[in-house]
């Protein structure tokens, strides 16, 4: 095996970790799908509403583990090629992030578990392609 956290780029670790969030922040903003998602779950924002520290903290904390499972993935898996970055980044968002996003929308309160599911889905896939995507190429 490897030294799992001793071969792992820390950098490249940090860079794709910001990103990720970065991308959530922008995703999930009321300029893009926030509204929309607000929607899927059946949350309509007070005008004066502010998030709390878990709504920063939390999905922070989500993506760094997602990005180093996806950098132990990438060294397990010898990727060596943009291609195989991709491809890889393309089988865990959709895999694991669309498909843990989706099933964990359908739930008797969620009034649009399918618009969830979608809305969020498709941020992990593409926020895990671009993590893979950043963890290759800062080899």
């Amino acid at each position: 095996m490897f030294d799992v956290f001793g071969d792992l780029n820390w950098l490249a670790i940090i860079v794709a970790t910001v990103i990720y969030y970065a991308l959530g922040g922008l995703w999930f903003s009321q300029l893009v799908f926030g509204k929309a998602w607000g929607k899927s779950i059946g949350f309509d924002r007070p005008k004066e509403w502010k998030e709390t520290t878990i709504y920063y903290i939390g999905p922070l904390i989500g993506c760094l583990i997602t990005t180093i499972t996806t950098a132990i993935l990438s060294y397990a898996l010898n990727i060596q090629s943009l291609d195989d970055a991709l491809l890889l980044g393309l089988i865990a968002g959709i895999g694991y992030g669309g498909a843990v996003s989706t099933t964990n929308a359908i739930t008797p309160t969620n009034p649009r578990p399918l618009m969830y599911g979608m809305i969020t889905g498709a941020y992990h896939a593409l926020g895990i392609i671009i993590v893979s995507t950043i963890i290759f190429s800062l080899k």
